[in-house]
């Protein structure tokens, strides 16, 4: 991966990287681009802290004490070379916190008005207080659930920004597709997996053509599913990764995961979320896609990934 900078780099990834980089796979070692990996972990990690109620400073306590390490990475950008979008990427409002992909909205999803937040973010080259604050204004998001997403408006800008609250958990599959309008939102690129050679080296694959229709049909078809995800554990090992997108709040290339025996898991929304479909479904789309879609090997860069 280029040395771009930071700002640019962040949500940017190579789709073929998805396999790879989504829940339950290892990286490989040294490869460049984990470097990012390992940034968009903290800046995740970073997300949940911010889930924690304000009370008495506590919530810019953490912000200001969790710092990754960004040593090996392409200069941050100073405070007047950016963007508000990028200049402030948390938005606090009514005891929620939002992060920011900095992905503008279309007039029409412009919801009612809701009153004014708080966004936040940090100068890394201020001396003394890096911490920056500046009232917004906050609207819905048409067709979004409010606990998942909401619109925001920096001061002197006609534009309006998508937000998204990493820690909304929904209880079902069923909720979270309703909640974030999946049905018209959500659009699918290429699925990855990986199968052994006849000498048992491990090798990768990229399928092209899955078909919208299909994936409803096997993968998102359990509305009553329970969203079982634990932070503290390990996800299921995956033996499919689809390329999802959710350019409205600002996705593009993330993850839907599908094991064999059943389960289902996607970062949307940058937390995990994990909801058990059936085998015979998870099966039944691992066949169509290895036999239906335009398959062709492909080396990730950085070299073969190493198996779990």
């Amino acid at each position: 991966m280029k040395r771009e900078t930071l700002w640019n780099a962040i949500g940017q990834i190579d789709p073929e990287l998805v396999w790879d980089a989504a829940p339950g796979r290892k990286g490989r070692r040294g490869a460049p681009w984990m470097r990012w990996g390992a940034l968009a972990a903290c800046l995740c990690l970073t997300a949940g802290l911010f889930a924690l109620p304000r009370g008495s400073g506590r919530w810019a306590e953490l912000a200001e004490n969790f710092r990754p390490d960004l040593s090996e990475l392409a200069p941050v950008p100073r405070w007047e070379e950016l963007s508000d979008p990028q200049r402030y990427q948390f938005f606090s409002f009514q005891g929620l916190e939002y992060t920011g992909r900095g992905a503008q909205l279309p007039e029409d999803r412009l919801g009612e008005p809701l009153g004014e937040g708080e966004a936040l973010g940090w100068d890394e080259y201020a001396q003394g207080d890096r911490e920056r604050r500046t009232a917004v204004q906050v609207r819905a998001v048409t067709r979004i659930d409010r606990q998942c997403a909401l619109a925001v408006q920096f001061p002197g800008g006609p534009e309006w920004y998508a937000f998204v609250q990493p820690a909304y958990r929904p209880g079902t599959l069923g909720e979270f597709i309703r909640a974030l309008n999946l049905e018209e939102e959500l659009t699918f690129g290429p699925a990855y997996c990986e199968r052994r050679d006849g000498s048992g080296e491990y090798l990768s694959f990229r399928y092209d053509g899955v078909e919208a229709d299909r994936v409803w049909a096997l993968l998102l078809s359990a509305p009553e599913s329970e969203n079982v995800w634990d932070d503290l554990a390990q996800a299921p090992l995956q033996d499919l990764s689809l390329s999802v997108n959710l350019p409205l709040l600002g996705y593009e290339n993330i993850s839907i995961g599908v094991s064999a025996d059943g389960w289902l898991t996607t970062n949307i929304l940058d937390t995990g979320k994990q909801f058990f479909v059936g085998e015979e479904a998870a099966q039944a789309f691992l066949d169509y896609v290895q036999r239906e879609c335009r398959g062709q090997e492909f080396v990730p860069e950085g070299g073969p990934s190493v198996p779990e």
